[in-house]
């Protein structure tokens, strides 16, 4: 792939170019941060998935930070464990500390 992304134990998060070595979107994400847990990139290569200590889900555009997935409220109580997108990436699946696991249309 062209793109890193790395989740800290700390819950900061990181997303690099990897041709030209430059972080991205540094203004969205930040390696200071506290609240994220996952991070899956959609089949597309032009999206990344992250899943949030709070119960969020983040869907959000590489090329400049758009929300394709946001939520006013927590979809999971606790944190979101995982999450992953289908093949075809027009689905996606979360699994979190409440025991749900969510199927959403992308």
């Amino acid at each position: 792939g062209r793109f890193l992304a790395a989740v800290a134990t700390t819950g900061g998060v990181g997303l690099w170019d990897l041709k030209s070595g430059e972080t991205m979107l540094p203004h969205l994400l930040s390696m200071r941060a506290d609240y994220y847990w996952c991070v899956r990139f959609h089949p597309d290569g032009k999206h990344v998935g992250f899943g949030l200590w709070s119960g969020f889900v983040e869907v959000i555009r590489l090329t400049d930070g758009d929300y394709t997935v946001k939520q006013d409220v927590p979809i999971h109580r606790g944190r979101v464990w995982d999450l992953v997108f289908t093949r075809d990436g027009k689905k996606m699946v979360t699994g979190g500390d409440d025991g749900v696991i969510l199927i959403w249309d992308i």
